[in-house]
């Protein structure tokens, strides 16, 4: 996406921060978090390298760099922030991103498989649940994070093997799932602190 400076009217990327002829920062674009980090549009991602995009972008937008800019640089820079900090936290959070891929690639699923595949996912839900309730030492809770943990690399992976073969039902299924094993996750950690 090409766009004009609004300083110099400069020819410009959507995904630059700055101008290259004036170097005055640019307004926010509608640009999605994949473009934004130059990565292509998949849900696995090089974490690493994701990081190192935020942090070199951060520094570039530090408050510090605008103190003598004018008003309406300093509101794009804070702009540039809360995007790019909206756009890490989607990349960087499976559920999210998961379901910013769903949502840019407009699957829908049937409401009769949906409706199957959540009350599946409810009982397996209460069966956890259940499990967790009855924990009251260490040693077991430690048994069921462990198998919690290898059910969320298990989605993950067929998240990502769906996503390349276009699997929407199974890519949308395993994204609710995700998000239960994640909210999972963290019930385990507080199950942990009481009974430390």
């Amino acid at each position: 996406m090409i766009n004009k400076c609004w300083h110099c009217n400069n020819s410009i990327v959507g995904t630059d921060l700055f101008c290259s002829s004036c170097n005055h920062i640019q307004p926010v674009y509608n640009i999605d978090p994949f473009t934004l980090f130059g990565i292509p549009t998949f849900f696995e991602i090089d974490n690493k390298a994701i990081a190192d995009i935020y942090f070199i972008r951060q520094r570039q937008l530090h408050p510090d760099r605008f103190i003598l800019k004018s008003n309406k640089e300093k509101q794009y820079a804070l702009a540039q922030v809360a995007r790019l900090n909206e756009a890490y936290k989607i990349l960087c959070n499976p559920v999210e991103r998961a379901s910013y891929l769903i949502k840019l690639s407009g699957w829908q699923t049937p409401v009769e498989e949906n409706e199957k595949l959540t009350q599946q996912m409810m009982l397996e839900q209460f069966e956890l649940r259940e499990k967790l309730e009855k924990i009251s030492d260490i040693k077991n809770l430690n048994n069921l994070k462990a198998k919690v943990e290898n059910e969320v690399m298990e989605c993950i992976f067929t998240l990502s093997k769906a996503f390349q073969d276009q699997q929407e039902v199974t890519a949308q299924c395993k994204t609710v799932e995700l998000q239960f094993l994640k909210k999972f996750q963290n019930e385990l950690e507080n199950r942990e602190k009481i009974i430390s």
